[in-house]
C-alpha cells in the first residue's frame, strides 16, 4: 500500500508515541525523509507509478472540477428517474455533494427487496445508516460508469420502483 502523513510540525518534536510496529513507526520515515531524502523501506514502485498515472489521467479529463461536474450530471439523471417514481430525495437536491445523494424508501418497498431486486441487474445501493436504515437507500455517482451503464441503472430503478403518472 501506500499512505500519506499531513501533520503539523510541532507534532513530530513532542513525545514519540508507541508505533507497534516499524512499518507504522512515522517518526522513523519523517527522520529518514529529513536526513538523507530516503524512505527506511522501499517504496511500492508500481503503486507510485499508477498513482503517478491515475493524477496524470484526472488531469487530463480536466480536474476536480470537471470531475465533480461528471458526478452532478449523473447524480441529476437518477434524481430524475427516481422522481418519475414518486420517490424523493431524503435533503433538498442543492444540499447533496456530487458524490452520494440518499432517496426516501417507498413505502411498499424494503431496502432489502430494492437492494436484491437492483442487485440481480449489476448494481449495488447502499442502506441508510443507523436509525435511516428501514427510512433511506443512497447511490453513489463514480467510479467508470459509462452511458449505456446508466440507462441500465435508470430503467432498472424505474422498472423496479415503478414509474407513477
Amino acid at each position: 500500500g501506500l499512505s500519506f502523513v499531513l501533520a503539523r510540525n510541532d507534532l513530530w518534536a513532542g513525545p514519540a508515541p508507541n508505533a507497534g510496529s516499524i512499518y507504522l513507526d512515522l517518526r522513523a520515515y519523517y527522520a529518514a525523509q529529513h536526513r538523507d531524502g530516503y524512505s527506511p523501506f522501499t517504496l511500492p514502485v508500481q503503486i507510485a507509478f499508477a498513482l503517478h498515472e491515475a493524477l496524470l489521467e484526472h488531469a487530463g479529463e480536466g480536474g476536480a472540477e470537471a470531475r465533480r461536474q461528471l458526478y452532478l450530471a449523473r447524480a441529476q439523471r437518477i434524481h430524475a428517474a427516481l422522481s418519475v417514481c414518486g420517490i424523493a430525495t431524503l435533503l433538498p437536491p442543492d444540499e447533496y455533494s456530487s458524490v452520494l445523494w440518499s432517496y426516501r424508501l417507498p413505502a411498499h418497498r424494503s431496502y432489502a427487496e430494492l437492494h436484491a431486486a437492483l442487485k440481480a441487474e449489476g448494481f449495488i445501493i447502499y442502506a441508510g445508516q443507523g436509525d435511516l436504515g428501514r427510512q433511506i437507500f443512497r447511490i453513489a455517482h463514480m467510479g467508470d460508469i459509462q452511458e449505456e451503464d446508466l440507462i441500465r441503472l435508470c430503467t432498472a430503478l424505474t422498472g423496479n420502483l415503478g414509474a407513477r403518472p
